[in-house]
């Protein structure tokens, strides 16, 4: 989960989900981004990685004095990933247990995966630290360009492995290009976040 301008959560505010729309340099920075909610899920701390994450990805509202203080969910875009991270941080507090689990963050041209530990702070709170694993480069992928113009129509990706729902099959996003036919059009649907049923199942699973 990265700090990230497009997406808007129901209240309007920058998401923090890590959108597949996000460009930054693979090389020149941190590989790993800590920030921290306190018992009520109020962010406390971003560290200094976090904060150059944003800057660099044109999200200029994401800065301490605007987001610490504030509730996390009032980040998130897309009530499905609010509530699997609601459910992964009750487990933490509740078993006092580290949580780590694989996701994507991708840009137009990588394929970016990574991993986020939850851990348990005193007096309820929670550490969340996402590592960059691997990095694979791609033939760029215009959809997850926020630079290109958008229509109001609308695709669900999913916010952990990046696929996309195209009826009822959730598919990589080269292969759900092909077969929504976004090849040379003048406009891109927008992005909602979700979460696909494997994902979902395995993050309420651990």
């Amino acid at each position: 989960m990265e700090p990230e301008s497009l997406a808007k959560s129901p209240r309007g505010e920058p998401a923090l989900n890590c959108s597949t729309a996000l460009r930054f340099p693979s090389s020149g920075m941190s590989e790993i981004f800590l920030y921290q909610v306190d018992s009520a899920d109020l962010l406390i701390t971003v560290d200094a990685a976090w904060l150059e994450f944003a800057q660099k990805n044109l999200a200029r509202d994401l800065v301490r004095e605007n987001i610490l203080g504030k509730p996390i969910w009032s980040f998130f875009s897309g009530y499905q990933v609010e509530e699997v991270y609601g459910s992964l941080f009750r487990r933490v507090r509740l078993k006092q247990q580290p949580i780590v689990l694989p996701f994507r963050c991708d840009s137009p041209t990588e394929r970016r995966l990574m991993e986020l530990n939850l851990s348990p702070l005193v007096e309820g709170g929670i550490h969340l630290e996402s590592t960059m694993v691997q990095v694979e480069r791609r033939k760029a992928v215009p959809l997850f360009d926020y630079a290109v113009r958008r229509s109001k129509e609308f695709v669900i990706v999913c916010s952990w492995c990046k696929k996309i729902r195209v009826a009822d099959e959730w598919l990589e996003v080269e292969v759900a290009v092909e077969r929504l036919g976004l090849f040379h059009v003048p406009t891109f649907p927008q992005l909602s976040h979700g979460i696909c049923p494997p994902c979902k199942a395995e993050a309420l699973g651990r």
